[in-house]
């Protein structure tokens, strides 16, 4: 059975980076910034394994048709996708998951209960008098 290529359905993607710690090659690397995380994929080294489709928790890669990779230039050989990122209601620090995946926490948790690590650690400590802040 033959596989192609991978690509990123980016409007389901968590940017969790489950694929790139799956792929036994490093074809597959994630980077974050402030606003976004930009998730890449070595179609070159990939060796079609489909670990990265396998480990996703939420299903955001797909395995498409295309088995050989023609390219005119090295840029082309990387598949680039970017994902946005949702932000902390208080310090305004990039989370870990795209605005689409935070719909369903949004409908649990009103938007501006949404917090990072750092700020729901602070949060805790003030309202723990043992705990220094």
């Amino acid at each position: 059975m033959l596989r192609g290529i991978p690509i990123v359905n980016v409007e389901r993607c968590l940017a969790c980076g489950a694929c790139a710690y799956a792929c036994p090659v490093d074809a597959v690397s994630i980077q974050y910034t402030n606003d976004k995380a930009i998730l890449t994929f070595n179609y070159a080294r990939c060796i079609r394994c489909t670990y990265c489709r396998d480990k996703c928790p939420v299903g955001a890669i797909d395995i498409t048709d295309r088995y050989g990779i023609v390219a005119d230039s090295v840029e082309n050989l990387y598949g680039k996708f970017e994902i946005l990122l949702a932000k902390c209601s208080q310090c305004e620090n990039a989370l870990t998951h795209s605005e689409r995946a935070l719909s369903t926490v949004r409908e649990k948790t009103p938007i501006e209960n949404v917090l990072c690590q750092r700020c729901k650690i602070e949060k805790l400590g003030k309202n723990i008098p043992w705990m220094r802040t």
